[in-house]
């Protein structure tokens, strides 16, 4: 239930902002692709699970976007691509080393 109250509130924040700072319409900044993962992210982890692999995993975006930004031909972020890489190297490493369920955080 925190979950979904922080999605939402997320959402309307990021729709605030598309609208009346970039002037943009909602589906122009932000795809239905990363709405899904947010959801799935919010439905699949705990809430302390969630926010840390949230937050990591908007930061591993953003680096790995200015990494590779000059060699993309579209200007748009790839960004549920991207985090659902970052979620699959973490759920990888964590199952490859044992190092904490991240299921009971």
């Amino acid at each position: 239930m925190i979950n979904s109250i922080l999605l939402t509130l997320l959402l309307f924040v990021l729709y605030l902002y598309s609208r009346f700072k970039m002037h943009k319409k909602f589906e122009d900044t932000l795809g239905l692709g990363d709405v899904l993962f947010f959801i799935a992210l919010g439905i699949g982890f705990p809430t302390l699970t969630f926010l840390v692999l949230l937050a990591t995993s908007l930061i591993f975006s953003l680096l790995i976007y200015l990494i590779i930004k000059s060699n993309l031909k579209s200007k748009k972020v790839p960004l549920a691509g991207f985090q659902a890489l970052f979620i699959f190297i973490i759920l990888f490493i964590n199952l490859m080393f044992n190092i904490v369920n991240i299921y009971t955080v």
